[in-house]
């Protein structure tokens, strides 16, 4: 989880640098809802469970042998070799996250992909906007020669 210590604490250090230096509410109450949000959704996808197959299915028409677990699963499940378990509705397995993605788990993974690439350009609208508010209010900065 080191990434969610990243995303949260470059989060509240933005959450500290809109609130103390930009005036629209608007961009404050943005900065708020993306800046706990992609956490957030990094957070659900990291606790969700995917799908783990954990009891064998009953063999039949709709269920077929794993080779590595040597249990009936079925057909729409996966073997995950990074984890070790069959997973339904298995998608990938994510690094980024150190979890399959599966049936149970899809949705909040597919938040956290629109999320992050929002958090990221908000962050850099931000820091740039802020930091350009801050340097006009240093009069020895903001004096051009």
């Amino acid at each position: 989880m080191p990434a969610f210590l990243a995303f949260s604490a470059a989060g509240l250090f933005l959450i500290r640098l809109v609130f103390t230096t930009a005036e629209s509410p608007f961009f404050k109450v943005a900065a708020l809802i993306i800046c706990i949000g992609q956490p957030l959704s990094y957070l659900l996808v990291g606790l969700s469970d995917p799908g783990v197959i954990t009891t064998p299915e009953a063999e039949g028409g709709d269920s077929k042998v794993c080779t590595k677990c040597e249990m009936s699963v079925p057909k729409h499940a996966r073997h995950c070799r990074d984890c070790n378990l069959c997973v339904g509705h298995y998608d990938h397995h994510c690094p980024w996250v150190s979890k399959c993605i599966g049936g149970n788990n899809l949705i909040r993974f597919y938040v956290f992909l629109g999320m992050t690439p929002i958090y990221f350009i908000f962050m850099t609208v931000a820091f740039v906007i802020c930091m350009g508010n801050n340097v006009a209010k240093v009069p020895h900065l903001s004096k051009t020669p």
